[in-house]
């Protein structure tokens, strides 16, 4: 890649949601698209997803919606491309456009409000909080246990709707990107582990688990560098961690980067998960203490705030780099 402008484009929209994603009306704004598709997909999931079906026969109709959703969305986003890049309006209308996906700054916001929600012990306020950021059930858990699903939930975010965004855009453009993003909102909604969604979901969290497989991987050293700068995270941990996590989860496709936090701040994240009265168990991430803080939280916002400064710092010499050699 010889020319400048989809680095430019990224820093632009990575930049612009650093600064303003987390105002609430531009939140509300930027959070409207995929909101949504996850809309559509639970009225989907309404009127297709029937007990009394066979296992097949509900992983064909999960299947469907994938399709249904994705296909008109992804001509879109062709058509759109094409005639973004008819005009010198091609980089503008991707930046914008970018604005809508990228998951940067609001992930960190919630982050740190479920700290200053727990420091409080508001932790009705802080479940219903961290319920955006996981695709379990926060309702029972205690303050511990929210700040561990706030911190893992979080760190997932960053890794798709920063890393992979970045990954998919240079890789394939906006449209690769625009797909990446739906089947992410899609899975939310069908893709849980409960046994209400494992078939009916499965083509949804599969797809899902292999497209956030490059992000994960990419945010991983970043964190490892950022916690460098961190006080108390512990970089060598982090590195441990991460390649801990990338040995046990890479494998299954289902390797989100959560060990890197966890072996910086000494924690285990993951464990398992509730879907009302049903709960699904799932590895632990770590070999450090369960019992997160909100200081632990708080610290993990820091962190992963600094790998969006990182990113930034890297998009820009990239830019310069580009500009010299052309």
């Amino acid at each position: 890649m010889d020319s400048p402008i989809p680095f430019i484009v990224l820093f632009a929209a990575i930049l612009i949601d650093a600064v303003s994603g987390n105002l609430p009306l531009l939140r509300h704004i930027y959070a409207f698209p995929m909101r949504f598709v996850r809309g559509l997909t639970e009225w989907f999931d309404r009127r297709l997803n029937r007990e009394k079906r066979g296992r097949n026969a509900l992983r064909v109709r999960g299947a469907l919606v994938l399709v249904i959703i994705c296909l008109p969305l992804w001509f879109g986003s062709v058509a759109l491309e094409k005639y973004a890049d008819r005009g010198q309006l091609g980089p503008l209308i991707d930046t914008c456009v970018l604005l809508f996906l990228v998951g940067g700054s609001r992930p960190i916001g919630r982050l740190r409000s479920v700290a200053r929600a727990l420091r409080g012990a508001y932790n009705e306020r802080a479940s219903k909080i961290t319920d955006i950021l996981v695709r379990f059930e926060t309702e029972n858990l205690d303050g511990h246990g929210i700040a561990r699903a706030a911190i893992g939930g979080s760190a997932t975010r960053i890794a798709e709707g920063l890393f992979g965004l970045i990954f998919w855009y240079l890789l394939f453009g906006l449209p690769a990107v625009i797909f990446c993003r739906v089947v992410s909102a899609i899975a939310d909604v069908i893709g849980r582990n409960s046994s209400q969604h494992l078939d009916f979901g499965f083509a949804a969290r599969r797809l899902d688990d292999v497209l956030s497989l490059p992000g994960a991987i990419i945010a991983c050293p970043v964190f490892v560098v950022a916690a460098i700068f961190v006080p108390r995270a512990n970089p060598f941990r982090a590195f441990g961690g991460w390649i801990q996590d990338l040995f046990q989860h890479a494998i299954r496709s289902d390797f989100r980067g959560v060990g890197a936090i966890a072996g910086a701040f000494d924690l285990s994240l993951g464990g398992p998960q509730e879907f009302g009265e049903e709960t699904v168990n799932r590895d632990w991430i770590g070999e450090g203490r369960a019992r997160a803080m909100r200081a632990d939280a708080h610290r993990t916002s820091w962190l992963l705030g600094l790998s969006i400064l990182l990113v930034l710092a890297a998009l820009a010499a990239m830019i310069v780099f580009l500009k010299q050699v052309t």
